[in-house]
């Protein structure tokens, strides 16, 4: 668990994760990429949170054994973040400001965990290519 500080202030507010690997201020609120620093198992938890630190989406890439590092963060458009994680292909981050109806469980691709929910503000999508 880490605590979230602003501006050297802090919040009083803890996220799931050890290692800030990058945080964008969007909009009217934030983008938090965070992983977990456990080798061999390195987990990207990814957090869309409201000025007053709510969490309004997230989402977890990685898989048991499996292991990934955080790199290439690119912002081609203001609602688009692409970078690299595991898979070995680019991942992309679409924000949704106004919200996106979806099915659990069948929206995002493999190697995505997302808390139960039929309103997304962040689609993810990628082409992971297989192990091995």
């Amino acid at each position: 668990m880490s605590e979230i500080i602003i501006d050297g202030i802090p919040s009083d507010v803890t996220i799931a994760g050890a290692t800030l690997e990058a945080a964008l201020d969007w909009g009217d609120g934030y983008l938090m990429f965070v992983t977990d620093d456990v080798p061999n198992e390195e987990m990207l938890r990814i957090y869309l949170l409201r000025p007053d630190l709510t969490i309004i989406d997230s989402a977890v890439l990685g898989a048991m054994y499996s292991t990934g590092s955080f790199s290439n963060l690119r912002i081609p458009t203001p609602y688009m973040v692409q970078f690299q994680f595991f898979g070995g292909a680019p991942w992309q981050l679409t924000l949704r400001p106004e919200g996106l109806v979806t099915l659990p469980f069948f929206s995002d691709p493999k190697g995505v965990r997302r808390p139960f929910g039929f309103r997304r503000f962040f689609t993810l999508s990628s082409n992971p290519q297989p192990a091995g």
